[in-house]
């Protein structure tokens, strides 16, 4: 079902005008929005070096400041790539009614048509996606840093624990469209592993340069694709009362 969804979601951005005019629109904001976060995360750094450098003696600091500043260029180009895939994947989440109407659309004419999320609720879930896979990413910090020492740890872990976040959520805000929240929750549970699976190739695509730019695209549509099939195979959890 995964490799039918993510085919059926490539041909459609391949072939679609309305569907890349989607994705024209997502990329550009995700390109302003990390220009600027790149902006302020840099002078925030130096803001930080501005004073004495902790834990530094005073008679050393002159010759310690140039690798300090380095270090945190470093820091930001890191910190920056971790985020990158977070700040694409929020800023698409505000299209997703949009991308998710047109795959409707095209796939499933003869469906009910999914209700619409408000633009305010829309941007909420972005922002707060966005916040928690940066977050989560930036704690991980350490532990990637540490499983560099540990040959395909550090990206194991950014793949599983992405992987699991970007099912989680796509599959809830697709299915929202169509049922309580209580149902897509216990339907997402119900079928967790696929979901997982899901989330893990969206998650691989988020690290190859340039796929990454359509990845939140496809994930979107590829979940409306996954969810179809799982309603189609009476998968989905309409009864939470027991």
């Amino acid at each position: 079902m995964i490799a039918a969804a993510l085919g059926k979601a490539i041909e459609q951005l391949m072939t679609d005008k309305a569907m890349r005019r989607v994705f024209w629109k997502a990329l550009l904001l995700s390109i302003i929005a990390y220009i600027a976060s790149g902006i302020i995360a840099y002078f925030l750094a130096q803001y930080f070096l501005q004073g004495d450098i902790p834990f530094v003696p005073g008679f050393a600091e002159d010759w310690i400041r140039p690798f300090a500043e380095g270090a945190a260029v470093a820091v930001v180009i890191v910190l920056m790539g971790l985020v990158f895939p977070a700040i694409v994947t929020g800023i698409s989440g505000v299209f997703l009614d949009e991308v998710a109407g047109l795959v409707e659309r095209k796939y499933y004419p003869e469906d009910p048509p999914g209700r619409e999320l408000p633009f305010q609720k829309a941007l909420m879930y972005s922002l707060k996606f966005m916040a928690l896979v940066i977050a989560i990413n930036i704690l991980l910090l350490p532990v990637y840093v540490v499983s560099l020492f540990i040959v395909g740890l550090g990206i194991a872990l950014y793949y599983l624990v992405n992987g699991y976040f970007l099912g989680r959520e796509y599959f809830e805000t697709v299915a929202l469209r169509h049922i309580p929240l209580d149902q897509a929750v216990a339907s997402r549970r119900a079928n967790g592993m696929r979901l997982f699976l899901t989330g893990i190739v969206i998650a691989f695509a988020l690290t190859i340069p340039i796929v990454n730019l359509i990845s939140p695209i496809l994930g979107i549509a590829t979940l409306v694709h996954i969810y179809k099939g799982l309603g189609r195979q009476g998968r989905l959890v309409t009864d939470t009362s027991m």
